[in-house]
């Protein structure tokens, strides 16, 4: 299984989601950062997506809810909520 592209720390999170048919796992990086990928089980690697509007830190957080939207916290005290069209 191939590796995350950087290493994950304070406010990584990992989400699972099955849309049209296929899996993927989407992750925040957090540790202070805006990175933000996806990786894809069916051909073992990972995506690079479009960086977090702002950093994500300590209780950084992502939910899917089935539906065409992922959603995520920001973490870092903040009340930032944002959602990303799958």
């Amino acid at each position: 299984m191939a590796s995350a592209p950087a290493i994950v720390r304070e406010g990584g999170a990992l989400r699972h989601v099955r849309w049209d048919g296929e899996d993927y796992l989407y992750a925040l990086r957090g540790n202070n950062s805006r990175g933000f990928w996806r990786y894809v089980p069916a051909t073992d690697a990972w995506e690079a997506l479009a960086l977090t509007p702002a950093n994500v830190r300590g209780g950084g957080a992502l939910a899917w809810a089935g539906g065409r939207y992922l959603y995520a916290f920001r973490g870092d005290n903040g009340d930032d909520f944002w959602a990303y069209d799958l």
